[in-house]
């Protein structure tokens, strides 16, 4: 298996760069900066707000390969999607940090061809990483013409981050098991109920 956290992603934008303009990213407020260490939703990794130096972050092209195998490496309870449309790496130096994980929405309705979904966030606990990620993927998101994207959180978490970085409940969605009785599955995936974040262009 890849060594995730060994993975080195090359030619990384910093925050001064277009991609990553330092005024463009929505920051957790102090206490939520110093007091938790659990990341928001079902596509989360470690803790978003883990103690530690806070260093320079940049945003960097990963191969869905690579993003795939931190997620198995640090994501709390969800395996990688099958795939992607893109994917970013969150660098902190020479360290990546975290991923975030974009593709066509998993509910047919929302698949309209202007909407894209964040199926995968995850970081290792690097302060910031979090927001810094969501902000980055609804920039290029929105810079290849979509229009809308989004993600799920269980009803059960705040959502602390996603509202830092912008985005906006629309919808709650029931939890639901996929397996029938014409065809048993074991759900690998939490089954309660999940609310639907968006941000639009």
């Amino acid at each position: 298996m890849t060594n995730a956290s060994a993975i080195k992603a090359p030619r990384a934008e910093t925050r001064s760069g277009s991609v990553e303009d330092e005024s463009a990213v929505a920051k957790p407020d102090a206490q939520n900066r110093s007091s938790t260490k659990r990341e928001d939703g079902p596509r989360a990794g470690r803790g978003c707000e883990a103690p530690g130096r806070k260093e320079r972050l940049s945003i960097a092209p990963i191969a869905f390969g690579d993003a795939a195998a931190f997620v198995r490496e640090h994501h709390r309870h969800h395996t990688p999607p099958a795939g992607h449309k893109f994917s970013l790496a969150a660098v902190a130096g020479e360290q990546l940090v975290g991923v975030a994980i974009v593709g066509r929405p998993v509910a047919r309705h929302r698949d309209d061809g202007r909407t894209l979904e964040v199926t995968r966030l995850c970081t290792n606990g690097h302060r910031n990483a979090c927001s810094f990620l969501y902000g980055a993927v609804a920039r290029a998101t929105f810079a290849l013409g979509y229009r809308r994207l989004g993600t799920y959180t269980l009803k059960t978490e705040p959502g602390t981050t996603l509202k830092a970085a912008g985005w906006k409940v629309i919808a709650e969605v029931p939890g639901r098991s996929w397996t029938t009785p014409t065809r048993p599955r074991t759900d690998k995936h939490p089954i309660e109920p999940k609310l639907l974040w968006e941000i639009a262009a």
